[in-house]
């Protein structure tokens, strides 16, 4: 498990998804199914807040972008 929260927490790893455009736009397409103008949208585990972005885009009246690092919590 900490192999996987080690990479989470690079910017690399954040980076990395931002730059995949398949995976980018798959996530656009099950946003714009999903969020409707007026809804409220949470992104857990929010990281660069894009996917947050795009639900504010579809209508969403208010998106919670929520990020929890533990950095510190050791």
């Amino acid at each position: 498990m900490e192999k996987i929260n080690n990479y989470w927490s690079m910017t690399e790893g954040a980076f990395n998804c931002l730059i995949d455009d398949e995976r980018t736009k798959a996530f656009n397409k099950a946003i714009k199914n999903t969020v409707k103008k007026g809804d409220v949208a949470v992104d857990m585990g929010s990281g660069s807040g894009v996917l947050a972005m795009l639900a504010a885009d579809c209508g969403a009246k208010k998106v919670y972008a929520v990020e929890l690092t533990l950095r510190g919590c050791f």
